[in-house]
């Protein structure tokens, strides 16, 4: 775990359309110290809202939503939240260089890299 007592906690945001898959993450990084979870949503309109009302560090975004995709809310983080890294986690990997080019800061596949995606959050800076 990393120790974050002199910091600020990272507000994360987690936008995926399966509830036992966000649940599962949300428990795992907040085992992390210095992360705090600021909202789980599992559409667009409710993401894009979290985004302008919490402050957010750290974006985590599936590509399939059950209203929209992922790739929405990346266009909106790159073109008017620059601040916010965006993670995508998703079982598409094959959009991995499109989701890339438009700004994610990572792309991780669900179906082969979850430890990947909780070490590169733990070892946050």
């Amino acid at each position: 775990m990393r120790n974050n007592n002199n910091r600020k906690p990272i507000n994360i945001l987690i936008v995926e359309d399966s509830f036992f898959f966000s649940k599962w993450l949300s428990n795992e990084l907040q085992n992390i110290d210095g992360i705090s979870i600021s909202g789980i949503t599992d559409n667009v309109n409710d993401a894009l809202m979290l985004i302008n009302e919490k402050e957010i560090d750290i974006a985590i975004l599936d590509f399939q939503l059950k209203e929209g995709l992922g790739i929405e809310v990346l266009k909106y983080i790159k073109s008017n939240h620059k601040d916010i890294k965006a993670i995508v986690f998703s079982n598409y990997a094959e959009f991995k260089n499109d989701c890339l080019k438009l700004g994610a800061d990572y792309f991780y596949d669900k179906s082969n890299e979850f430890e990947d995606l909780i070490n590169v959050i733990s070892n946050w800076k």
